[in-house]
């Protein structure tokens, strides 16, 4: 039994389910391009499937909702896996005393 995220034409994950691939495949499910198979333990296609993510199958990859407007996505290596996460356009303070938020209209951290 394998885990399968089902996904609209644009990529949006509208559920995970728990299958056979032979359902997968045979149609018994649904279409079949519509299910991308994912990863419980994250070791491929960047993380586990969830309802809001997006698959962007040029990375082949299972993307988060961007958090905010100016963030990017940095793609990288996690040992001979590809990832890929969203940045901040200004890195996080290091201060771990305080509790730091992202404050978008600022464009800076500010402590909560």
């Amino acid at each position: 039994m394998s885990h399968y995220a089902k996904i609209k034409p644009n990529g949006k994950v509208i559920t995970v389910i728990s299958a056979e691939a032979f359902d997968i495949n045979n149609g018994a499910l649904g279409d079949p391009h519509q299910f991308i198979q994912t990863s419980y333990n994250g070791k491929f296609r960047n993380k586990y499937a969830t309802v809001g993510d997006t698959y962007d199958r040029k990375l082949d990859m299972f993307i988060p909702p961007q958090p905010y407007p100016s963030w990017r996505l940095q793609e990288y290596m996690d040992g001979d896996i590809p990832r890929a996460r969203w940045i901040p356009p200004v890195e996080r303070p290091t201060n771990i005393k305080a509790n730091y938020m992202w404050n978008e209209s600022k464009q800076k951290w500010v402590i909560k």
